[in-house]
């Protein structure tokens, strides 16, 4: 491992071990790196960081090392462009792909693991209570559920994009758990696997859900609810993006006087 000004790091990669331990489709073979180049930010490193960049240099890729999807920023210590998303986590492979910078999907073991052999035990369940905390994480697993989908439509596989949709609304339900501020990247998704009434249908609970809410933080005047109204505020602008991003111009504009009205 070598360190050079700025916190950038070059890790020389053994390309013989990578395709020896590491499954890899054959056409992500041809991106695989000689070496890695990365950078931490801030103006030093803590203990945490160097713990993972120990892990990095000494496994030398006879394990895999994998990121929670549930990390904030920081904590994939710059390695972010170098992570394939696998589902709920990221593992991390020295391949240098064109335009990836956040990392890239993995859609056929995504697909396997989202839809298969991931246990998504009472997460439909609407007689069980989960705190605002725990809500975090069934709203990570939408997000990536969505991803999923856009990755799928991107390469053309309409139908197994319908299913991961159908499939996330059958385990994450919102009588169960109540949708998200990730909940509105699905208004295009539906749209484009031919769902056009079922998309309606839940931006309309979407809207009138964040209108409501919004209406009663402001009613309470406590200064706590102002991260709350803000959370509406990114639903209002989710489905407003959405709809405009298929084309329902309309539609679209009903969801932006509505954020313009509570934003001002």
């Amino acid at each position: 491992l070598s360190v050079f000004p700025s916190q950038t790091f070059i890790l020389n990669v053994d390309t013989a071990a990578v395709l020896k331990n590491i499954p890899l489709d054959e056409k992500l073979k041809p991106y695989i790196a000689d070496k890695l180049v990365w950078k931490v930010s801030g103006s030093y490193i803590d203990k945490k960081t160097l713990a993972i960049m120990d892990m990095v240099v000494t496994n030398q890729w006879k394990r895999p090392i994998y990121f929670s999807t549930t990390l904030s920023g920081e904590d994939y210590v710059g390695l972010r462009s170098y992570l394939q998303l696998e589902g709920l986590a990221y593992r991390l492979i020295p391949a240098v792909i064109p335009g990836a910078s956040q990392g890239w999907i993995n859609a056929d073991i995504m697909y396997d693991n989202m839809m298969n052999k991931y246990h998504w035990r009472n997460m439909n369940d609407s007689t069980i209570f989960y705190d605002e905390n725990y809500k975090r994480f069934p709203a990570n697993a939408r997000h990536q559920f969505a991803n999923l989908a856009q990755q799928l439509l991107l390469e053309g596989d309409t139908v197994k994009a319908s299913k991961v949709i159908d499939r996330c609304f059958e385990v994450l339900p919102d009588a169960a758990i109540p949708y998200d501020y990730y909940s509105p990247d699905y208004i295009s998704l539906l749209y484009k696997t031919g769902k056009e009434d079922e998309a309606d249908a839940m931006a309309s609970l979407l809207g009138n859900r964040a209108e409501e809410l919004i209406i009663y933080y402001k009613a309470t005047g406590h200064s706590s609810s102002s991260n709350d109204i803000r959370m509406q505020l990114v639903v209002l602008d989710g489905l407003y993006n959405e709809y405009r991003e298929v084309g329902q111009m309309d539609k679209a504009n009903k969801y932006y006087q509505l954020l313009q009205k509570y934003y001002r």
